[in-house]
């Protein structure tokens, strides 16, 4: 009743006013809507939801209406802070740890990720990204570069005779 309708104008009021009336200098023209959509009906007569993430640009003339109840305008608010509010830095690392525990970062390379609700296949060109969410995939803006970095790495590890352990290079 009441207090559904209450969290829908909040929630609404926060989409509007932080994603499509202020726009920060570094902020996508993109808004993400998640739409939540009767899925099916359990044998005990429950309600089962299914979740779907719909992209509009901001000046779309589709854009959902502004308390549309399809919308779960909390989770929306959520994941538009998460992709488009936050700066996300990857770093990896060759490292060896002392007999004392200790770690010493022998090479190490950071670069800026951005978040995605959808994900890519890196080994395969052409094919379609497929919508993740309700996880989210970082995109590395400069694949080469990575690739570089993480062969020179490599051939850090054989001259130098440290071997980079599971934990230095599990995103590659």
């Amino acid at each position: 009743g009441c207090f559904k309708d209450d969290r829908i104008v909040f929630w609404t009021w926060m989409f509007s006013t932080y994603f499509m009336e202020k726009a920060g200098p570094r902020q996508d023209d993109m808004l993400f809507y998640v739409r939540r959509k009767l899925a099916y009906v359990s044998a005990e007569n429950t309600e089962g939801k299914k979740v779907e993430v719909e992209v509009y640009r901001k000046d779309s003339k589709k854009l959902p209406g502004l308390g549309d109840p399809d919308i779960d305008w909390e989770e929306s608010v959520y994941l538009n802070l998460i992709l488009q509010k936050l700066d996300y830095v990857v770093t990896c690392a060759v490292c060896t740890r002392s007999d004392a525990g200790d770690i010493h970062i022998h090479k190490k390379k950071c670069q800026e990720v951005f978040a995605s609700p959808s994900k890519h296949a890196m080994d395969s060109k052409g094919e379609e990204s497929k919508m993740s969410y309700p996880n989210i995939f970082f995109m590395i803006d400069n694949f080469e570069e990575v690739k570089d970095v993480k062969m020179k790495m490599n051939i850090f590890s054989l001259n130098s005779g440290v071997s980079p352990t599971a934990d230095s290079l599990t995103l590659w």
